[in-house]
């Protein structure tokens, strides 16, 4: 099936996903297209984590449709699945770059270990990568001697080595002071311009900027916008109470 910016890569149908601490999940129905920026919002990270799992497969559902490129996520084999890690990239908050790997190693095992490119290519991927995310260090350090910042930027780019077609980003921003965000935002709305961006967050400000989609979780509804302003709009008391919540705290 040949996928076009418009064409549906991701489609949910009342899909329910398992949170890990056993919070109950409003049925999420929505469509990811090839390209766009999706923004899951709400006062719960867990639970924006669990659907952004549920959305590329990565974790289970107790309920509900899942489809894959035009394939049921029930149907797909499993010796197809390591392909579609690959193609459908997720990152957790709490995902580590191995500490025994030098930074640049970190960056480029992907690509070495599923045989993308050879290693001079790989490298040469990884600084291209990391230019676009503004990273500085030094990349014969360990993670241990890097900043916060340099970690994410250098989790960021682990991912996208492999050009998936999606990125499914958990809160890349938990760990980084206000003035370190703008780093990673250049990168991140280049990427949803020709991929699909998938970010569970806290910055407002990023949504705000970028969003094509927002989606918020609500104690036991989702709600969903096609804007900034269609948010800001909106009359429910959950959403509002959010937005004033926040005001403050995340740069809005």
């Amino acid at each position: 099936m040949d996928f076009t910016a418009e064409t549906p890569i991701v489609i949910a149908r009342g899909l329910v996903p398992i949170c890990r601490d056993g919070t109950p999940l409003p049925p999420l129905d929505c469509e990811i297209s090839a390209t766009g920026i999706t923004c899951l919002i709400g006062q719960d990270s867990r639970k924006l984590d669990a659907y952004l799992r549920g959305l590329c497969g990565a974790g289970a559902s107790a309920q509900g449709e899942l489809q894959l490129f035009g394939e049921s996520a029930d149907t797909i084999p499993p010796e197809q699945w390591p392909m579609l890690r690959m193609r459908l990239a997720y990152l957790s908050r709490t995902a580590p770059l191995l500490s025994v790997l030098s930074a640049m190693e970190n960056v480029i095992l992907p690509a070495l270990y599923h045989q993308r490119h050879d290693r001079d290519a790989a490298e040469q991927l990884a600084l291209d990568l990391l230019a676009d995310l503004q990273c500085e260090c030094d990349l014969s350090l360990l993670p241990a001697f890097l900043t916060p910042l340099q970690r994410t930027q250098l989790a960021i780019a682990r991912m996208a080595i492999l050009d998936p077609d999606a990125l499914f980003l958990d809160e890349p921003y938990h760990e980084l002071e206000l003035s370190e965000r703008t780093l990673i935002d250049h990168f991140l709305e280049q990427w949803g311009q020709q991929h699909a961006l998938i970010i569970g967050t806290r910055s407002l400000r990023f949504v705000r900027a970028y969003a094509d989609r927002i989606i918020f979780a609500g104690n036991n509804s989702l709600y969903h916008f096609a804007s900034w302003q269609d948010l800001c709009q909106s009359d429910h008391g959950e959403v509002q109470n959010y937005l004033q919540q926040y005001h403050h705290n995340y740069d809005l």
